[in-house]
């Protein structure tokens, strides 16, 4: 997903790490780094170059606001 970032390509919503394409996040580096179950990963870019990465996520499951 960084390396997406550093593209300045859109942002990534993964709704839930557990189903997701294994082409967009890896699901065993994320429970065991990080933990989330949903994300966005939101490329903060201007004029092409990256400023940043907002990642909003949820850690229970994407239905719970636990």
């Amino acid at each position: 997903m960084f390396a997406a970032a550093w593209r300045t390509e859109s942002a990534i919503f993964v709704e839930d790490v557990e189903t997701a394409n294994p082409e967009v996040v890896n699901k065993d580096f994320e429970a065991k780094q990080f933990g989330h179950r949903a994300l966005i990963h939101a490329h903060l870019c201007d004029e092409g170059l990256l400023w940043g990465v907002l990642q909003p996520c949820l850690f229970k499951s994407p239905q719970s606001l636990d």
